[in-house]
């Protein structure tokens, strides 16, 4: 039985980006860049109506393409054999269970990738990751919503956060995040299965959400409700092309721009709920 499926497209490496970005709006669930080609993975119940998509913009666009089909052992045990450590610096490295502890760092996440999003290798990650790094989350609520691994929201929590909710759709990110809270000794993450309508009734100081540009336009006016005033939101997972349509949306929800990072072609956005006295 055929559990998953990859596409390996091949392109220049400057193509990835937008490709990447398209592809994941398409329903590609994870990514292996190669010299001359990007691979992207498909699975889950509605693994035919992501082919039907994905290969229909493919053919559109008229590029070179070869279909594989893998069983999940064969999958995972590619994915884990190109995983390699992530580092800030000497702040900080993802490594997986299988990669030995290295001291000349400050701390470390322990990651095991298991196809779910967020190894800190892709820019969007990396960015965030290099920004929580500095911070103390001290009696701080943070919701990472569109966990994937939940490397985020866990990295906030081994920075003292007081209490951290991760959402994802995607029931193998579920099983991943709660696998990567233990290997890191967090406690304190309450992690659910669902979307935007399963966010508790509270508000956060801190809503992090890497995720794709169109989802991030549909449930940015619910995120916005549950963030605290002088509260902030971390956006990303959109190009920099994209990052007009982003602020203006930020502005219509009621929020402060306040900075933005970028690495290659991906952006991230910081924001903030103003207080009731501020402008907009």
């Amino acid at each position: 039985m055929v559990d998953c499926i990859s596409y390996r497209i091949e392109t220049s490496p400057e193509s990835f980006d937008l490709l990447l970005a398209v592809l994941s709006e398409l329903g590609a669930d994870a990514f292996q860049e190669h010299e001359d080609a990007l691979e992207a993975f498909l699975e889950g119940e509605d693994l035919l109506q992501k082919q039907t998509a994905i290969e229909s913009y493919l053919i559109e666009h008229k590029l070179v393409f070869y279909k594989i089909e893998h069983q999940r052992k064969d999958w995972n045990a590619e994915w884990e054999s190109n995983f390699t450590p992530y580092t800030i610096e000497t702040k900080l490295i993802v490594r997986a269970p299988f990669h030995p502890g290295d001291p000349n760092y400050t701390e470390e996440l322990i990651i095991f990738p298991k196809m779910a999003f967020g190894t800190g290798h892709h820019e969007t990650t990396s960015m965030i990751l290099s920004y929580i790094v500095d911070q103390d989350f001290s009696n701080k609520k943070v919701l990472d919503f569109g966990c994937g691994t939940g490397i985020l929201g866990i990295l906030t929590a081994k920075h003292h956060a007081d209490q951290v909710v991760f959402i994802d759709n995607d029931p193998l990110c579920i099983d991943n995040t709660q696998e990567n809270l233990r290997l890191n000794f967090v406690e304190k993450g309450q992690v659910l299965l669902g979307s935007a309508d399963l966010i508790p009734k509270m508000e956060f100081d801190l809503i992090i959400a890497n995720i794709t540009r169109n989802i991030l336009l549909d449930t940015l006016p619910i995120l916005s409700q549950h963030l605290k005033q002088n509260g902030q939101i971390i956006l990303s997972g959109f190009l920099h092309q994209d990052l007009d349509d982003m602020n203006h949306q930020i502005h219509a929800v009621g929020l402060n721009y306040k900075s933005h990072m970028q690495k290659g072609e991906w952006i991230c956005i910081i924001a903030e709920k103003p207080m009731p006295h501020q402008k907009i």
